[in-house]
């Protein structure tokens, strides 16, 4: 058939030929390749941003290590100066009872060597005592936790607390 066709027509064929392999190599091959490289450059960029951003942060480290220990100096000031009192720890008891709904049964403070001991004996629902205790952390750099515990009694529970007022001297801990 091809011998047939006259010069012309072997020359447009032949063109046709080249130029469809031409579309097919430029829409089945150079394009998804050219969208890969188009995406690994983006990612490139992305993180390029990224290393730029860290190595910012990495120079910042420094001021904001110093700016950290000035914060927890003026943390450890201001709980320093935080009063210990007995009467101020008694208001808050009361008030996060109050807010609670736990009556607070009984209070016996004790002077001892190592600080007041306070005494607290309470009466509430579980769920009360749930939320009293989240408040009760808030105490926790002024006085000692020694002992908490808790007693079913019909219909409501007992809740005990031996927490100690540090001396002037000594910093509030937590102890477990």
């Amino acid at each position: 058939m091809i011998k047939r066709l006259n010069r012309r027509e072997r020359i447009m064929l032949l063109f046709l030929l080249f130029l469809a392999i031409i579309t097919i190599y430029y829409f089945w091959f150079y394009q998804p390749i050219q969208e890969k490289v188009q995406g690994i450059n983006r990612q490139i960029e992305q993180d390029k941003n990224e290393y730029i951003t860290t190595i910012a942060m990495v120079k910042k480290l420094p001021e904001l290590e110093q700016r950290y220990q000035q914060l927890k100096e003026i943390e450890n000031i201001v709980l320093a100066r935080k009063s210990t009192s007995v009467k101020e720890i008694l208001k808050e008891m009361e008030q996060f009872s109050y807010n609670n709904q736990v009556r607070i049964i009984s209070f016996l403070p004790q002077e001892e060597e190592i600080g007041t001991v306070l005494n607290f004996v309470l009466e509430g629902s579980y769920q009360d005592f749930c939320s009293f205790l989240a408040d009760l952390e808030g105490l926790k750099n002024r006085v000692r936790f020694e002992t908490l515990r808790l007693q079913a009694n019909d219909p409501n529970l007992l809740l005990n607390i031996i927490m100690i007022c540090n001396k002037a001297d000594q910093p509030g801990r937590e102890s477990g």
